[in-house]
């Protein structure tokens, strides 16, 4: 961890204390700012820091291919993991997953946003030709959304006010869509 004003180190986050090897592909810190994660390339376990005394917290394996990106809900309780082939849903405390989200039609996993109330997660797939995007109430896992394009999908983010979800195509464009009326859609 770096000081960005006086650019120096503050800390080192290790797997452990005598191994320096480990290479981490994402990382996140929790809305209250009390705990880091990453997760490991080589073996898929996430690992937990607390911020103040830099000590590891805790870690647990997920198992599943490759994760791509984590997200903590805002009460820092949940932590959302996107791998290539789903979205997985655990409780920090536990180290338990809750439940696994998948996606339809084999489709790649490309990004995930989560609300700023922590209740409803999106996220955009894609293959070579096509994509979705896709809602889920985080709380019981039911889908609440399923959009399908004709392009493949990049980049979701939610507005601060969770009225309004950004999406980015291969087409080129951002299209910004009124969360209310996704809703409506699918019911």
């Amino acid at each position: 961890m770096w000081d960005v004003i006086t650019r120096k180190l503050v800390a080192r986050l290790l797997p452990s204390s005598t191994v320096d090897s480990t290479q981490f592909d994402t990382v996140t810190f929790s809305p209250d700012g009390k705990i880091v994660a990453a997760v490991a390339l080589a073996d898929n376990v996430v690992h937990l820091w607390d911020v103040n005394t830099h000590a590891k917290v805790s870690t647990f394996r997920i198992p599943t291919d490759w994760a791509r990106a984590i997200v903590f809900s805002p009460d820092s309780r949940i932590l959302v993991i996107e791998t290539v082939s789903d979205i997985q849903v655990w409780d920090v405390n536990s180290r338990k997953k809750l439940r696994t989200l998948s996606t339809d039609f084999g489709m790649e996993v490309q990004n995930i946003a989560l609300g700023s109330d922590g209740r409803i997660l999106a996220a955009s797939t894609r293959d070579s030709t096509a994509g979705e995007l896709l809602l889920w109430d985080i709380g019981n896992g039911k889908r609440i959304t399923d959009r399908h394009y004709t392009t493949a999908l990049g980049g979701v983010a939610f507005s601060p006010d969770r009225k309004t979800l950004a999406l980015c195509a291969d087409s080129g464009t951002i299209s910004l869509y009124k969360v209310d009326r996704l809703r409506q859609a699918h019911d």
